[in-house]
């Protein structure tokens, strides 16, 4: 596909629209859950330390924070580094390999980050070479061979080419991830955030139609397990 138009300086000067609301929140604590009991699953024990890579305005850390983790950012982007900062959160605004202390968390999260690489391959080598030994690397990625993009096509909001390298399907995703110096311990199909609009707060009849029929797309995909999103959780071979 053509490289996207979207430079190194487009994330690190990239100040984007903040959307929290209790459904996303809602939405997000239920991921954090389901990652804290596979890791206890793995390990015997569960996760006290996450660190969220591409961390953006830091939603995923102030729910993380509040349910009782210790949390970390790494984001390349200055004006949402502040962001995160003014939540009372901790951020380290860099690249991924400028980064040297992921050895020190149990879960470390990449949600929706490969795609925006031109080399992902290096970095994720960069990150497995300094893992720990219960290091748990959970990738949640967006992949174009559920119900909804296919039924979507062009008007998935998956699909970015101004900004992303790569898009995948599934399995694809998992072979990328299994010839790094990572494997695969269990994947989870979910689907992305799709969110109903009520009645009393349309805008526009066909914005609000068709939010609404993604969001009960969103549910069939769930029933036969053809979502849009897969977590990969993955660990050092070595």
């Amino acid at each position: 596909m053509p490289e996207p138009t979207a430079s190194i300086n487009h994330y690190v000067d990239s100040d984007r629209p903040e959307i929290i609301s209790v459904d996303v929140k809602r939405s997000v604590a239920h991921e954090i859950h389901r990652m804290k009991a596979e890791y206890k699953k793995m390990f015997g024990a569960f996760p006290r330390r996450i660190l969220d890579v591409g961390c953006g305005n830091g939603l995923f850390l102030l729910v993380a924070k509040e349910l009782g983790f210790e949390t970390h950012g790494v984001e390349p982007s200055s004006a949402m580094c502040e962001r995160v900062n003014a939540k009372g959160l901790t951020v380290t605004q860099c690249a991924i390999d400028e980064y040297e202390n992921y050895h020190q968390y149990d879960l470390i999260v990449l949600n929706s980050v490969i795609e925006h690489l031109s080399d992902p391959s290096k970095e994720i080598q960069f990150i497995a070479e300094r893992l720990g030994p219960k290091t748990v690397m959970c990738f949640q990625q967006a992949v174009y061979d559920g119900l909804i993009p296919k039924l979507l096509k062009s008007t998935w909001y998956g699909w970015a080419p101004e900004e992303h390298y790569w898009h995948f399907p599934g399995a694809s995703f998992e072979a990328f991830i299994e010839k790094s110096p990572l494997k695969v311990l269990k994947k989870i199909r979910t689907n992305l955030h799709y969110q109903a609009v009520p009645l009393r707060a349309i805008r526009h009849w066909k914005s609000f139609l068709f939010s609404n029929f993604q969001k009960m797309l969103s549910v069939i995909a769930s029933i036969f397990r053809r979502g849009d999103s897969v977590t990969f959780y993955t660990v050092s071979k070595h």
